[in-house]
């Protein structure tokens, strides 16, 4: 009887035990995951929005105490739902967001088109009321066709725009990354599920501007509601250092490998569901 009560328990331990996401495309943690510090894809993390709240107006932030907000024309399930009309996702800023040189915007998407305008956008930093394109940076669709991905930054009279023209199919997850060594148009990279996309490059007419005033925003060009993505967006990241192409690989296959669940919950968890195996023998 002692040892099927072993047998038991052992079996107990490996249904509790979470398992890592081997694809984007499967469970997200559960609230009250937090950010491993010593995994190495966890260095330079400045914001991690899994937006797995599943209701309210809260978009919470691992790697930082400030919390993102809703408006009231986007909500949570399993990501953020974004109407193609109007409504945002205040994702605030502090000094660790602010003129990030190098960076990594990593976000998992699934549009219905491109957007408002064919202007959709997945991650900008801008001014409260901006239009489409905001200040400083934007990760979205490119108006030229409905498919085009673009990394545009303020740079004077010439914004530094970079382009994967067809790359982004409509209702369908796709993995996407836009990373930058901080110098310039040359040193902007864009990925799709892993893929490095070839791209335009149109360098800047001057230097990047600053925008330690800007908050970040999901889903729209600001307050204003302007170029509204239209569809879910499932999580972003934000690096204060360029991914290079292997960390990205690992991240599209388990994009969630930097998270842990809490040890002492589940631990506990275990610790009573043990103590009632042995009390009923």
């Amino acid at each position: 009887m002692r040892k099927l009560t072993w047998i038991l328990f052992l079996a107990f331990l490996l249904i509790a035990t979470p398992v890592a996401a081997t694809t984007p495309f499967t469970s997200k943690p559960a609230l009250g995951a937090s950010i491993n510090w010593s995994h190495p894809l966890s260095r330079g993390l400045v914001a991690v929005f899994l937006m797995n709240e599943g209701g309210g107006t809260i978009v919470k932030n691992l790697a930082s105490y400030q919390n993102g907000l809703l408006s009231t024309h986007f909500f949570i399930n399993n990501g953020i739902s974004c109407n193609g009309v109007s409504g945002y996702a205040d994702l605030k800023t502090n000094s660790r967001l602010n003129n990030l040189a190098p960076l990594s915007y990593v976000a998992l998407i699934n549009p219905i088109n491109a957007g408002e305008g064919n202007l959709g956008c997945i991650l900008t930093k801008t001014t409260a009321s901006s239009s489409v394109p905001p200040k400083r940076f934007r990760l979205g669709y490119e108006s030229a066709t409905t498919s085009d991905l673009a990394l545009t930054m303020e740079a004077g009279a010439t914004d530094l725009t970079v382009v994967a023209a067809g790359v982004i199919p409509h209702r369908k997850q796709s993995f996407v990354v836009a990373t930058w060594d901080g110098i310039n148009g040359a040193g902007v990279n864009l990925y799709v599920n892993g893929n490095k996309q070839s791209v335009s490059v149109t360098e800047p007419g001057g230097a990047i501007v600053d925008d330690s005033t800007h908050n970040y925003y999901a889903g729209a060009a600001g307050t204003s509601g302007a170029g509204t993505f239209n569809g879910f967006i499932y999580f972003i990241y934000i690096y204060s250092r360029a991914l290079s192409p292997s960390e990205i690989q690992q991240i599209y296959i388990e994009p969630y490998c930097f998270i842990e669940y809490k040890p002492w919950t589940m631990w506990g968890a275990t610790v009573a569901a043990a103590r009632r195996i042995f009390m009923v023998h």
